[in-house]
């Protein structure tokens, strides 16, 4: 699963006082189907950054093997080539779900281009349609928000058969029937560059969602 925020923000306007603050699109992806989960936030902060996390493998309806998340302070403390180094509450949520963390390295759109295409998208998508609605609070944005992702998600491909959604549901429908299914995603960080690619048609088998704990 790639993971990013988008740049463009929506407007969230006060009821009481008609101040305006912004609220930020999470953008979460599946490579091979192109699967898209977004939610906005009032901030970016760690909180909202991992609670995101949990929400978007609810919607897939379990968790993946890898996770790529832009190289953010709020993810991972340091990344280099030979070592990533992750926020502590970062990796507490990864261990928990059992999951790898690969992530992109600075300024180096190709290691997550799913995300980065996809955040695209969302963003004329969704942010640039409600650009011109008037919300107060991220709640009422996140339904008006969820309206649209099922549209973008039901939306047929441009230069292939079928739609995201419908990508998503053939490969998890390969899987549970018993298909020979492989290890949909291959990275690997061989001279310094990280390459990520889908081996087969089968999407990434996503594992049961654990529980949350509370």
């Amino acid at each position: 699963m790639e993971v990013d925020w988008a740049g463009n923000t929506l407007e969230i306007h006060d009821p009481i006082n008609g101040e305006i603050s912004k609220a930020y699109l999470f953008v979460a992806v599946l490579p091979c189907s192109c699967y898209t989960y977004v939610e906005l936030c009032g901030n970016m902060k760690l909180e909202n950054w991992l609670m995101c996390h949990v929400h978007a493998y609810s919607y897939f309806g379990g968790t993946t093997r890898l996770l790529i998340p832009d190289n953010l302070k709020t993810g991972d403390r340091s990344n280099t080539r030979y070592e990533t180094v992750l926020n502590r509450s970062y990796q507490e949520m990864t261990s928990y779900y059992d999951t790898a963390v690969v992530p992109a390295r600075v300024e180096q759109p190709r290691d997550k281009p799913h995300a980065e295409g996809t955040v695209k998208v969302a963003s004329t998508w969704i942010l640039a349609t409600l650009r011109n609605r008037r919300f107060f609070s991220v709640e009422e944005a996140n339904e008006a928000a969820a309206e649209k992702l099922k549209e973008l998600n039901e939306r047929p491909f441009k230069n292939r058969p079928g739609s995201r959604k419908r990508a998503f549901l053939e490969r998890v429908s390969a899987s549970a029937a018993g298909k020979t299914v492989r290890a949909s995603i291959m990275v690997s960080r061989s001279a310094g560059r990280l390459r990520l690619s889908c081996v087969g048609r089968n999407e990434q088998i996503l594992r049961s969602l654990r529980p949350h704990r509370t």
